[in-house]
């Protein structure tokens, strides 16, 4: 899978950003990275984006509050929870990504 959230320079993200009401560039990764993985977990993206579990966690709940993303339980380990985009969270991902 492509990489789109570093594929876009930081200055147009910035401004994607704002545009789609979101609260940070590591927001719009996450939600980048998600629509490129499909539904990873929070500790994967986490990693991804380089900040903490648990920062990343109020920043889900966040997300998930907007309605852009919502949590569920894998299916092959119902103790691992996926993060998914909502309808909603695919139409912010296709904004940022607009030429």
């Amino acid at each position: 899978m492509t990489d789109t959230s570093t594929a876009l320079d930081m200055s147009t993200l910035l401004a994607r950003c704002s545009a789609c009401g979101l609260r940070s560039i590591a927001a719009a990764r996450a939600l980048l990275y998600i629509h490129d993985q499909g539904s990873p977990t929070i500790g994967a993206i986490a990693s991804h984006v380089g900040r903490a579990g648990a920062a990343l966690t109020q920043s889900v709940d966040r997300l998930e509050r907007a309605g852009l993303v919502r949590r569920a339980r894998s299916i092959g380990d119902r103790r691992v929870i996926r993060i998914e985009l909502t309808l909603a969270g695919r139409d912010v991902v296709t904004q940022l990504l607009a030429a």
